[in-house]
């Protein structure tokens, strides 16, 4: 299953078995933390991720500093929409803890 150009998802023994698919979200975020860049979902899609609108909104937006696309993509069946933002707008309030 494509992700992005050159990099891809292959489902394991027990998804073809089962005949399940891995959640969408969960594919784009690894798929993002592979390649290694600074990214987050949109404000719609993280609205639908957490349950807090009564809306639909069937695409999914992902903002990057790297990733542009023109159009949405197709992945696992559902729009993927990427919007590229400045390098400044990513890492400003995020604290990491250390364990």
């Amino acid at each position: 299953m494509r992700i992005l150009r050159g990099l891809y998802y292959v489902k394991t023994l027990e998804e073809f078995k089962l005949k399940r698919s891995i959640d969408t979200l969960r594919l784009i975020s690894l798929g993002m933390d592979k390649v290694g860049i600074d990214w987050y979902f949109g404000l719609y899609t993280a609205l639908r991720l957490n349950g807090v609108t009564h809306e639909y909104f069937p695409t999914i937006f992902v903002l990057s500093d790297v990733i542009y696309r023109p159009r949405p993509i197709n992945i696992n069946g559902e729009n993927v929409k990427f919007i590229k933002l400045k390098k400044s707008l990513f890492g400003f309030g995020v604290i990491e803890k250390r364990e």
